[in-house]
């Protein structure tokens, strides 16, 4: 699966490259992951809901389920996907407090602002 444009627009506050590194690798064993499961899925805008419900149901582990799913919410970020995807997951933000998060997705529809 090309992840290039997912990998281009997840961007990184400075001194957080790590961090942006660290979602980068789940999202490509995610996606990976899925294309093993359901192999008709072979480009990121072909993961429907049903692919990422059974990601948080049977593929993350416990220790680990919210690193996994802070992936997965910003590869559905990344790929435009509706934040209504996020409601129906079980995802959605209860609140908008707290810290700033260091990887975020880049918004601006003009490359100048993300191409590497």
């Amino acid at each position: 699966m090309n992840l290039s444009y997912i990998y281009r627009r997840i961007k990184a506050k400075e001194g957080a490259e790590r961090a942006r590194r660290r979602h980068l690798n789940r999202i490509a064993k995610m996606t990976s992951a899925i294309e093993q499961r359901f192999p008709k899925v072979k480009r990121v805008q072909q993961i429907d809901q049903k692919h990422c419900k059974w990601l948080i149901e049977h593929w993350c582990n416990p220790s680990t389920e919210k690193d996994y799913r802070s992936s997965l919410r910003l590869l559905l970020e990344a790929s435009d996907r509706s934040p209504e995807w996020l409601k129906q997951l079980g995802m959605a933000s209860t609140s908008t407090g707290g810290r700033p998060r260091e990887v975020s997705v880049v918004r601006s529809r003009s490359s100048r602002y993300w191409m590497e």
